[in-house]
């Protein structure tokens, strides 16, 4: 019977990190001033970088806020 609630435990907690994550990937973020080193233009300096639904959008210098978005600064 331990070993049940232990297994049921763990499969709370693993359920509970999913789905964090998809809240957490589903939102806007744009990073502002970053240096982000690239394979084929080198290193940016002082680049924004915009992150939405988890995938990069758009890497630019002075990208606008989207509403709603998180703004964070390195």
């Amino acid at each position: 019977m331990k070993k049940l609630f232990t297994i049921a435990g763990l499969v709370w907690l693993l359920c509970v990190g999913v789905t964090a994550q998809q809240r957490e990937s589903a939102q806007t973020t744009l990073i502002k001033n970053a240096t982000v080193i690239t394979v084929t233009r080198g290193t940016l300096q002082n680049t924004d970088v915009l992150l939405q639904n988890g995938k990069i959008a758009a890497v630019g210098q002075n990208l606008s806020t989207p509403a709603g978005a998180r703004v964070r600064t390195p």
